[in-house]
């Protein structure tokens, strides 16, 4: 426990990071200070703009004058925006929401001089990939549009400039979903040089996958695969209903066949980024480009990514993480509060802290709750120290899983009233659970025995694994949000979401034996397995059928 303290303080003293070598020594702030007196300083739309029906192409007077690649930021937040599928018309109403003063928000501007939001934005129409800087307007949020409205939306009514339209077909495109991240992070650390940065991938999630090569299968070749209509564990659809326990079987819009997992789909390409080689593709950037300095925030706007096989794979490249351990909200992450944090000057940290917090308002009592008053029920969002799942949760974890293996040997009955417990344990889309509740829940079959049958010392070791996880867990967890529908749920006997262990961090364990060998071999690729090898071992006893 001191260890982790010693983490945590680390954090708190170092929120400066280190530059590399190559960037600018200067901040925007004092570079541009001649500029702010005439508020040249600032995109100005009214002059700098160039509408087209690509969207706006008048970049470059905003560019020459602020020679931003030439002087330091304190905040870089890039956001990877895959939106070719479903999710398109919603991507539209996050850049609005961006743009626009929202009504009880601070309105404090997206990039500015001591901010910049990068996008690089792929939407379902196929006319373009775009890299855009993005600024707030003068123009109010209209809090009475909806989905469909964005549904009819042109890149043209997107009011921030294109600092780059790169084709998306033909000669020059660039097809592969992973070089496609990789070029947009390289471009944007070296366009736009700052202390500290914030990265979010933006679209359809489903949690860890390995690694995989991608798979260009035209739509036209998938009609007749009969495989098509026997898939059972594939991407989330935009109209699913979010409800808790319903493991694995989904339809899907996705046209290839592949197991569950992976992030940033797009339809049209038939690719997605698998777990590994996203970490692979932060992991050069932070080594090479960053020369050490880590990225501050990764962040997943999309479902299912709070997971331990996710976050173990970024623990070397990033210094905090946030996402949903849940199917998220399609509203997405509240760009306009969020944001607006970032430039009320927090640390590193307490921005970290702070992301969960602006979640649960935006739902409960701000504008994304209007628009969605049910969204507020089922939301999760967590955030949580990297350096302290490294060196403090994984070994806990590890000592924790040999507990359990001991205490499973000593009695192979042990098993099946484990797996009795599972099975009313909730599990969410693609079979993982909260770590906490699955915690929880052996500590509660643990409390069961000893008052049937008294305390064994494995039973005393495996509980004292447990408390010191949860401890960790607890400590290195920055701040946690969820909503109503774990904490009184309508037709169950507790009204409070299993022992009130939920911590917003999931981990797969499978409902049955088929599953576990359905998905093993992904699992096998993650880093959480290899850095705590007995995990895997005690899912192989769960599900392996014990000897009577």
């Amino acid at each position: 426990m001191l260890k982790l303290l010693a983490i945590l303080l680390l954090f708190q003293i170092s929120e400066v990071s280190a530059r590399p070598s190559w960037a600018p020594l200067v901040s925007c702030q004092k570079a541009w200070s001649h500029l702010k007196e005439s508020g040249l300083d600032k995109y100005q739309f009214e002059t700098d703009s160039q509408i087209t029906e690509q969207g706006n192409i008048g970049y470059q007077k905003y560019k020459k004058r602020v020679n931003r690649d030439n002087c330091s930021n304190k905040w870089t937040v890039l956001i990877y925006m895959a939106a070719d599928n479903d999710l398109s018309a919603y991507s539209f109403w996050d850049l609005y929401e961006m743009e626009r003063k929202i009504k009880g928000e601070l309105n404090l501007g997206a990039s500015g001089d001591d901010i910049d939001v990068i996008v690089e934005w792929d939407n379902k129409k196929r006319n373009g990939l775009r890299r855009m800087h993005i600024f707030q307007s003068d123009k109010e949020y209209d809090s009475s549009l909806t989905k469909s409205d964005f549904e009819d939306m042109s890149e043209k009514e997107i009011l921030s400039p294109i600092v780059q339209l790169l084709p998306e077909v033909g000669p020059g495109s660039e097809r592969d979903q992973s070089k496609r991240f990789q070029s947009f992070l390289q471009w944007g650390v070296e366009n736009y040089p700052s202390d500290h940065y914030m990265v979010i991938v933006w679209g359809h999630g489903e949690g860890f996958i390995g690694q995989h090569y991608e798979r260009r299968m035209r739509w036209e070749q998938m009609q007749n695969n009969s495989r098509r209509h026997e898939r059972s564990r594939l991407l989330l659809r935009e109209d699913v209903r979010l409800e808790l326990g319903q493991g694995a079987d989904r339809p899907s819009n996705y046209p290839v066949d592949k197991v569950f997992g992976g992030v940033a789909f797009d339809y049209s390409e038939m690719s997605f980024l698998d777990i590994p080689t996203t970490s692979k593709i932060i992991d050069n950037l932070v080594e090479w480009t960053l020369e050490g300095q880590k990225i501050d925030i990764l962040g997943f706007d999309a479902c299912l990514m709070q997971s331990l096989e996710v976050s173990s794979q970024f623990i070397s490249n990033s210094n905090f993480m946030f996402g949903s351990t849940q199917v998220q909200n399609y509203l997405g992450l509240p760009y306009r509060s969020l944001i607006d944090q970032l430039h009320t000057g927090k640390s590193t940290s307490e921005m970290a802290f702070e992301i969960p917090t602006l979640i649960e308002k935006s739902f409960r009592e701000g504008y994304q709750g209007a628009i969605d008053p049910e969204g507020q029920k089922t939301f999760t969002a967590s955030s949580f120290n990297l350096e302290a799942l490294k060196y403090e949760l994984l070994p806990a974890l590890d000592d924790m899983s040999q507990a359990l293996m001991d205490y499973l040997k000593e009695d192979s009955m042990r098993v099946i009233d484990l797996n009795f417990i599972l099975e009313q344990n909730e599990a969410f889309q693609g079979e993982t659970r909260d770590v906490g509740v699955f915690l929880g829940a052996i500590l509660k079959l643990l409390y069961l025995e000893k008052e049937s049958n008294g305390e064994t010392e494995t039973m005393y070791e495996l509980h004292g694994e447990i408390i010191k996880s949860l401890s960790i867990l607890h400590q290195m967890t920055l701040s946690r949000a969820y909503g109503d529908l774990y904490t009184t749920q309508v037709g169950r006997e507790a009204q409070t979401y299993l022992l009130g262990y939920f911590k917003g961090l999931g981990v797969w364990i499978p409902r049955n034996a088929e599953q576990f060998e359905h998905r093993k071999k992904e699992f096998e690729q993650s880093l959480l397995w290899q850095s705590v090898p007995k995990w895997g071992q005690v899912l192989e006893m769960i599900y392996t059928e014990p000897e009577l």
